[in-house]
């Protein structure tokens, strides 16, 4: 917030110390700040379960699951790196990641955050196109893992299941792009 937006506001009668009410840099950080209470209250994503959190997601693809190389990411550490090439998607199963673009002016910009049972990495993947985004892991994560080489074997193997997975990702892009044109939307009105 700009000086002068700030002396506007204590003009008009708004007292900076006033409990409840918070200011932030920029647009984006009060979004994460909201982000943050919302996914706060949800249980913890990164604890141990019986069965795996994508699995539970996306029922239908628990026979995949199966087929796929389970990977481990500490705190802190990139599943999916800006500017690399696509060399895979990734299933989240356990914990909760952020999605963060790098800005042409440097500054790191928090897009977005993800708890498990959702795919992430599917845009380069799919396009291929270096990734556009870093998704980096806040806290314990596992995920399944799911390589073109490996793709391809289950399209010859198992196209059924293959066509039942395109579907599922066709759904979750719609959903992805539906809440993308909402948010574009309010931010134009």
């Amino acid at each position: 917030m700009q000086k002068t937006d700030l002396d506007a506001l204590t003009r008009g009668g708004f007292e900076v110390g006033w409990t409840g009410i918070f200011l932030f840099d920029d647009i984006f950080d009060g979004i994460e700040y909201c982000e943050e209470l919302l996914l706060g209250e949800m249980p913890n994503q990164a604890q141990a379960k019986p069965a795996p959190e994508f699995a539970k997601s996306w029922p239908e693809l628990s026979p995949i699951i199966g087929e796929l190389e389970l990977v481990s990411f500490a705190n802190g550490e990139a599943v999916i790196e800006q500017g690399h090439a696509p060399d895979a998607l990734f299933l989240l199963d356990q914990g909760r990641v952020r999605v963060v673009m790098q800005t042409t002016s440097g500054k790191a910009m928090r897009l977005r955050t993800l708890n498990a049972g959702t795919i992430v990495g599917e845009i380069g993947f799919y396009v291929g196109l270096n990734r556009s985004a870093s998704v980096i892991a806040e806290g314990p994560v596992t995920a399944y893992k799911l390589t073109a080489t490996l793709m391809a074997k289950l399209e010859a193997t198992r196209p059924e299941l293959m066509q039942l997975f395109y579907r599922l990702m066709m759904r979750l892009t719609a959903q992805r792009l539906n809440e993308t044109n909402r948010l574009v939307q309010a931010l134009l009105h």
